[in-house]
């Protein structure tokens, strides 16, 4: 009985991560950052995707230093387009 229940809130619990954030991208290891095929996205939906489409998208992407030495790791943060414009949180365009 409780092994049933255990299983039950976890379940309930990656239903509700699976409709509030979704995650893509891809990693090729070796490929350099300027082709774009290193990236990942991360997408927060507040209201949920069934409620509103309405995102907070976080991109990543990899980076390599000319000599392969180092690698570099970039994000690009956007609000919804649906956001007011004057709100009071505002993301730089890259960190």
């Amino acid at each position: 009985m409780t092994q049933n229940l255990l299983r039950s809130w976890l379940h309930q619990a990656l239903d509700m991560l699976d409709e509030h954030v979704e995650i893509t991208g891809s990693l090729v290891p070796g490929e350099t950052g300027g082709d774009r095929r290193n990236h990942l996205r991360f997408k927060f939906f507040p209201e949920g995707k069934s409620k509103s489409q309405d995102s907070y998208t976080a991109e990543g992407w990899i980076e390599r230093s000319p000599d392969g030495h180092q690698e570099g790791l970039h994000f690009r943060f956007k609000q919804p387009d649906s956001s007011p414009q004057g709100s009071s949180l505002q993301f730089e365009p890259v960190l």
